[in-house]
């Protein structure tokens, strides 16, 4: 305690020597300022010389739009906050180093400062210049609106209810304002981060670029130069009502493909040959406009097969086709079996019908070729056929009449033959056995 003691007794001590080093000189300005003459937030330096120590300045300004005023009350206004600080320009008088927005604003304000690097000393009508460097305060007291401050080449954007400090110098001649970097090592952010205007740029970083466990939202394009990986969790662009396009590359989709808006392949192919799975589409109808060719086999469990709407032709391959239900050749359509000259046998197990019982159901039998009827007794039943008759084996029942042709006769086996020129009782073309 007596040390801690002695310690502020000391720094007492030295603020009194400085304060009484004061010279008269200094204690004249001073008045003078106060009084208005020449009053500016800067001393001139060339009264501030006095025991070879750097002068010690109060930062407090007195607020508005006069000779008084340390600190220049901007205008609400959105640009015409603009002066040349080389010149008399704020109100016909020399500007402060200090400029503050009013309390509220009716909108985001820009102030706009030129020729700093010859600002002129205090707020009088002087033409003095400053030389070294010096420093700008810029205040916005508005809780919505943003205060921008440029030199016409850079600027600085003040949030709401917030300052900054900006720096200029003569000997570049440069007019430029020298704001607080904007390049740091770490930075943290306890509480938010919003990015109001300009770019978010980290294209020159080599690190890495991540987020906290909260939803992210990407309101604009978003272009990833060297791939996208997703290493948990869903991607879900359900929301939106736009297109989702991938690029010329393979495109490699590992999990189940749900759509529920349809799917429309443009170009390319669609090959899902090195897959093991199962090809199942939905209960709506289904299109495939181009050759399909199935190498292992096509199976309807159910429903029609139905092809009545097409031109071509329907070819089935080498091997056994089996029609498990009724078949119809429809209309005037026919039913060919083989080529002329080359046609296989047709053997039917049921029975054939030609035409039927009603009037105008009759239809004919063409038969190019031997006639041929086996019974179950295969050596005593026996219509063979040839060309040039037919001959029976077996009994023949004819429940009609019964026409040969002129010229032609009926052969009856060792009989002899038919021939019906007699007459009997009447009768003409009575058939008799020669």
């Amino acid at each position: 305690m007596a040390a801690a003691m002695i310690g502020m007794a000391r720094t007492i001590n030295g603020l009194h020597d400085e304060l009484t080093s004061l010279s008269k000189s200094q204690l004249q300005v001073a008045a003078s300022r106060s009084e208005g003459s020449d009053f500016g937030d800067e001393f001139d330096p060339s009264q501030e010389k006095h025991s070879g120590a750097p002068p010690r300045h109060l930062s407090m300004f007195g607020i508005g739009t006069d000779s008084s005023a340390g600190c220049w009350l901007l205008s609400d206004h959105a640009t015409s906050n603009s002066f040349d600080v080389s010149q008399a320009t704020c109100n016909f008088l020399n500007c402060p180093s200090c400029f503050i927005s009013p309390t509220s604003l009716s909108q985001a304000t820009t102030l706009t400062i030129t020729g700093c690097s010859t600002h002129r000393w205090g707020i009088g009508t002087g033409t003095r210049t400053r030389s070294g460097v010096w420093g700008y305060t810029f205040i916005n007291r508005d809780s919505t609106n943003t205060m921008t401050v440029t030199d016409g080449s850079g600027s600085w954007v003040l949030s709401p209810l917030a300052y900054v400090h900006a720096y200029c110098d003569s000997a570049s001649g440069s007019n430029r304002l020298y704001f607080t970097t904007t390049s740091v090592a770490t930075l943290t952010v306890a509480d938010g981060f919003t990015l109001s205007g300009g770019n978010f740029d980290a294209s020159a970083s080599t690190g890495t670029f991540q987020t906290g466990s909260g939803a992210i939202s990407l309101n604009g394009d978003v272009t990833a130069a060297s791939g996208f990986t997703l290493s948990s969790g869903n991607f879900d662009a359900s929301g939106s009502t736009g297109t989702f396009q991938t690029s010329s590359g393979a495109v490699s989709v590992n999990g189940a493909v749900s759509m529920a808006q349809g799917l429309t392949i443009t170009n390319g192919n669609f090959d899902a040959s090195g897959s093991t799975g199962t090809f199942q589409t939905s209960t709506g109808a289904v299109s495939l406009k181009g050759s399909v060719t199935c190498d292992n086999g096509f199976t309807l469990s159910s429903g029609s097969f139905d092809a009545s709407a097409s031109t071509g032709a329907f070819s089935t391959g080498s091997g056994s086709v089996t029609f498990n239900g009724p078949v119809s050749v429809t209309g005037t359509n026919t039913f060919t079996v083989g080529t002329a000259g080359s046609g296989g046998a047709t053997r039917l197990y049921g029975d054939v019908t030609v035409g039927g019982a009603s009037a105008g159901q009759a239809a004919d039998i063409d038969v190019f070729g031997a006639f041929r009827r086996y019974d179950h007794d295969i050596a005593h039943n026996v219509i063979s056929s040839a060309s040039d008759g037919v001959t029976l084996k077996g009994t023949l029942s004819l429940d009609g009449g019964t026409t040969v042709s002129s010229g032609n006769n009926l052969a009856i086996a060792t009989y002899g033959t038919i021939v019906c020129d007699a007459s009997t009782g009447g009768y003409t073309a009575v058939c008799r056995a020669t």
